[in-house]
């Protein structure tokens, strides 16, 4: 079964992440250095400010609100487009968390591919082959394909993609970053071939993530 297609699964993902330790530390320091309250919620809602989604695959999972503290009154507009910009920033990491989450929902992963996806974290930069990965633990490149597949639910292709564009959009927060040295880094052979995958991933283009969060502007400004 396909990752993105797993809704009540992904439905159980946004619960745990309101309950996790990560976002209950961050709601709370988010609160402490701007008197705005966060809360996440598993559909949009309504809030002065919108919503901020926290995305799986291509479709939000769960949604982060931005709450005005009428005891710390209001904040300007820069402030609070800066605030925005760091919900926006956690919202990946809570997307990032809601992947290992649902790994984690699946059958007991066997060791083979264990070894293979820490095998794979390790060489993101280099070209990686079917065959080769099949070989570093020890199984036929058949056997392999077959079980990465019913294990993660995605082909061994696609998974090496996902991850590759998961750590692309960590680095497109840094506007120093250039997006062909980013490409190139990440074992892509062509900018194009980057961005089609980045594009058909995440539904934008790398120029259109960085403006939708801000790099370059909000991203400097600090929230007192």
């Amino acid at each position: 079964m396909n990752q993105l297609q797993t809704e009540p699964r992904s439905q159980t993902s946004s619960m745990k992440l309101g309950n996790s330790k990560i976002f209950k530390v961050y709601s709370q320091a988010f609160e402490g250095a701007t008197g705005l309250r966060l809360s996440l919620n598993a559909t949009r809602g309504s809030a002065a400010a919108g919503a901020v989604p926290v995305v799986l695959g291509t479709g939000p999972i769960a949604f982060l609100h931005i709450w005005t503290n009428s005891d710390h009154g209001e904040l300007s507009g820069t402030r609070f487009d800066a605030a925005v910009t760091l919900v926006k920033t956690f919202a990946l990491q809570l997307g990032e968390l809601a992947g290992r989450i649902l790994l984690e929902q699946q059958a007991a992963e066997p060791a083979a591919i264990g070894k293979a996806k820490q095998y794979i974290m390790e060489n993101l930069d280099e070209p990686l082959k079917l065959d080769e990965v099949a070989a570093q633990v020890r199984v036929s490149p058949f056997y392999f394909c077959k079980l990465f597949k019913s294990t993660t639910g995605m082909t061994f292709t696609e998974f090496v993609n996902r991850q590759r564009i998961e750590r692309a959009k960590r680095r497109l927060l840094d506007p120093a970053e250039r997006i062909t040295e980013i490409a190139y880094d990440l074992g892509y052979q062509s900018l194009s071939q980057f961005n089609r995958s980045f594009l058909r991933i995440v539904g934008e283009s790398p120029t259109q993530f960085r403006k939708r969060m801000g790099v370059g502007r909000a991203n400097h400004q600090r929230v007192a």
